[in-house]
């Protein structure tokens, strides 16, 4: 029976955990957010599960590397003392139906930016949300940064030729770095 004991508290620590991620409360908030580029706050239920907590974790383990943004998670209880309920209706979350909710907040903003309810979570639309309003560099599986930053600068550019040679160049770089 201790066994078990055991592997329940192991099991519900374990859903609780997001590698990167640092837990925010309305206590600590503004020691750590002025303090980086960009947080990405997710509101959540006190012992966060499930798909969109997965998600989450996985986008930050993957950008865990990243220097300019962190990603954090506030537990909502609605029992005992109620924490960071006052905290998350300060940003629009009234309810525990509008949990999970993400949170971008960007230095320079005075709001923070709001992931669409309507969007679908998966880890493609929380990069875009990031990327939407953001100047960090998230590129999709198989990207290089040099050559999105070609193909956008091709899009905005009226010398096009330009560019393509540009694009070559880089091309060329990596063809000497596979030989």
């Amino acid at each position: 029976m201790a066994v078990s004991f055991i592997l329940g508290v192991f099991t519900i620590v374990d859903a609780n955990t997001c590698k990167g991620c640092v837990n925010i409360d309305e206590y600590n908030f503004d020691k750590i957010i002025p303090r980086f580029e960009v947080v990405l706050l997710k509101f959540d239920v006190a012992y966060p599960y499930g798909e969109k907590h997965d998600l989450f974790s996985n986008v930050a383990s993957e950008i865990i590397d990243n220097k300019n943004i962190i990603f954090g998670q506030v537990g909502v209880k609605d029992y005992g003392e109620k924490e960071n309920q006052e905290f998350s209706k300060k940003y629009g979350i009234l309810s525990k139906e509008d949990l999970p909710a993400l949170k971008l907040f960007v230095q320079g903003e005075d709001e923070p930016f709001s992931f669409e309810k309507n969007m679908p979570w998966n880890d493609e639309n929380i990069k875009k949300f990031i990327r939407d309003h953001t100047s960090i560099y998230l590129g999709l599986s198989g990207c290089l940064e040099a050559f999105d930053k070609l193909a956008i600068k091709f899009t905005s550019s009226n010398d096009k030729e330009a560019i393509l040679k540009e694009t070559e160049q880089e091309a060329k770089k990596l063809s000497n770095e596979v030989s």
